[in-house]
């Protein structure tokens, strides 16, 4: 009997302990492949964030490369206007100089005497002085008379000024004035002159 009992009991231990085994194993199987899922996921994810950075990285990159080029291409152009400006400055310089040396030919003294008549006829005052260089104050004094009678004002050469060329028109009082110089009409054209170089530099 004894040994019915013990065959009995080992029968429901093996019983016992298959099911346990297998109820581990069903356990292990089922955790590796929650394991696995979780692995699986973790890798996906893991790409992503891969992808995403390189992404990232390539936008980044992108909108470096297109910043630094906006930024050459700023310095490019500004250094264009600034190289301009100065070729634009030494142009000037250059019709000053010209200018100095046509104020030496006789067609410039023939400019003087029709600006200072126009001048004269134009000032708003009977009596008008007119001034310029020393050097043209010499020819107009020569011609006072025939500028007085075709301007119709009475006209009087004032004191010397500092100028390259052309006249200055003044009330007896000083309080008005009309600068007609060489360097004033120069300067009141100077936009005009500026905006023609430029466009003969852009070709």
């Amino acid at each position: 009997m004894w040994q019915t009992e013990k065959k009995d009991i080992e029968s429901v231990v093996k019983d016992i302990l298959d099911q346990a085994k297998k109820k581990a194993n069903e356990i292990i199987e089922k955790a590796e492949k929650e394991a696995e899922a979780i692995l699986s996921t973790a890798k996906i994810q893991t790409e992503e964030e891969k992808i995403a950075k390189l992404r990232k990285a390539e936008e980044e990159g992108k909108s470096l490369k297109e910043k630094m080029i906006a930024e050459e291409k700023f310095k490019a152009r500004m250094n264009f206007f600034s190289e301009r400006e100065k070729i634009i400055d030494e142009i000037f310089k250059q019709i000053v100089k010209k200018m100095e040396k046509l104020c030496e030919r006789s067609e410039y003294q023939k400019w003087l005497l029709e600006i200072s008549i126009k001048s004269c006829a134009d000032f708003e005052d009977g009596s008008v002085v007119l001034r310029a260089n020393r050097r043209d104050l010499k020819f107009l004094n020569t011609k006072v008379g025939e500028i007085s009678k075709k301007s119709g004002k009475a006209v009087m050469l004032g004191n010397p000024i500092q100028a390259i060329g052309g006249i200055r028109i003044e009330s007896e009082n000083g309080k008005v004035a009309v600068d007609q110089t060489i360097e004033s009409i120069i300067e009141r054209n100077r936009e005009k002159i500026r905006m023609k170089i430029a466009q003969l530099l852009r070709g």
